[in-house]
This record gives structure tokens, C-alpha cells and sequence, in this order.
């Protein structure tokens, strides 16, 4: 079969070279093919975004809708297929189906006292992360740390803190929001200097 191969090289593709790659893929490349099938399949999630970023899709969604999206609205357009239909094997509609009825029970309970975006951010974290931060966040793409969508930064958009527009009340309660993210940040930091050490260790 292998030898075979070897004689098909496309037209005008250098035989020497046609032989390193019909080598690779007998070699590492079906390994990795193999171990990423295998990796696949265990995922309960699958984008259908193919190539296109999530920063382009969400600055796409912010350009057509001059908002940002919540990660549920990013969640849905990076996993459903353009005929609304989801990867067969995987349990994306039922977590879309679970979600989408959160939205609507906090809609109802909380009518118009509440945005949204985030009624919507509320209940796909509660539904993904159930109530455990996560160190890579869903619906962000590589790159992305909890402290960003979780972090200091985060809270001051939600709560808003701009200008002076929250009363003394708010501004203790973010006090002791950014003192407990401090302190897990500095735990975090800990466990990362112990691996380290570890790490270094068994060198």
C-alpha cells in the first residue's frame, strides 16, 4: 500500500518530497490524526466556526448589533450550523434548550428590572461552570484567562462603576469584591510558584 502511494505523487509535486510526506503521515501524522479523532469524540461541544476567530465573530456581532454579545449569543453562533441543526453526538441542544429556559423564568421573574445580556450571562455560567470559575473560560477563544471575564475589570462593567454613579453602599460591596479577588489571585499565584518548584525538581 505504502509503496503504491509512493508512486501516486500528484502531477508537478516533486517526488523526493512526495515521498517525506506519504513518510510523515505513515509515521507522526496518523498518530495525531488518530489522537485527535479520539479527542473529538469525547468533546460534549463542537464549534462550527471552522477557521474564523471568536474576537472576529464577537467583533462582527458588536458591528452589526452595537453591543457586545452575551456568551450565551456567542455560544449558540459558534455551535450551530448555518441550517440551525447541531453536531449529531454531542448535547449542545440540550444545553441550549436548558439554558434558553433559565433566560425565560428570570425574564419573567425579573421583567424589565434586569438586562438581558445579563439574564443570558447569568444562566449559561450557571449551566457550563456550575457555580466553579473556570481557568479557560468557554465562548472566548485561546488567549483568554478567568481574570478577564471574571476579574476586577468584569465586575466594574457589570456594576456599572463609572463617574461616581454608584452610591457608598456599592462601593464597600466592590471593595470586598476586588479585596476576595485579590486573595484568590494571590492563591493562584502560590499554586503556580509550588508546580514550578516541583516541576524544577524533577528535571
Amino acid at each position: 500500500m505504502k509503496e503504491q502511494i509512493y508512486q501516486s505523487a500528484p502531477f508537478g509535486h516533486p517526488h523526493d518530497s512526495w515521498i517525506d510526506l506519504v513518510d510523515y503521515w505513515y509515521g507522526k501524522g496518523q498518530r495525531y490524526s488518530d489522537c485527535g479523532k479520539e479527542a473529538r469524540a469525547l468533546q460534549n461541544y463542537v464549534h462550527t466556526s471552522g477557521a474564523k476567530s471568536y474576537a472576529n465573530i464577537r467583533a462582527s456581532f458588536e458591528e452589526r448589533n452595537n453591543r457586545e454579545p452575551s456568551v450565551l449569543e456567542m455560544f449558540r453562533s459558534t455551535h450551530q450550523k448555518k441550517d440551525g441543526t447541531f453536531v449529531k453526538g454531542t448535547v449542545t441542544e440540550d444545553f441550549l434548550d436548558d439554558a434558553d429556559a433559565n433566560v425565560q423564568t428570570e425574564i419573567d421573574i425579573y421583567s424589565s428590572t434586569k438586562p438581558r445580556v445579563q439574564i443570558e450571562n447569568e444562566a449559561f455560567n450557571k449551566l457550563m461552570y456550575e457555580g466553579e470559575i473556570p481557568n479557560r473560560p468557554v465562548g472566548y477563544g485561546f488567549g483568554v484567562k478567568q481574570s478577564d471575564v471574571f476579574g476586577v475589570r468584569s465586575i466594574l462593567r457589570k456594576e456599572k462603576f463609572h463617574n461616581g454613579e454608584n452610591d457608598g453602599l456599592k462601593l464597600q460591596n466592590m471593595e470586598k469584591k476586588v479585596a476576595n479577588l485579590t486573595e484568590l489571585n494571590e492563591g493562584l499565584m502560590k499554586q503556580n510558584q509550588d508546580i514550578m518548584k516541583m516541576h524544577n525538581t524533577n528535571q
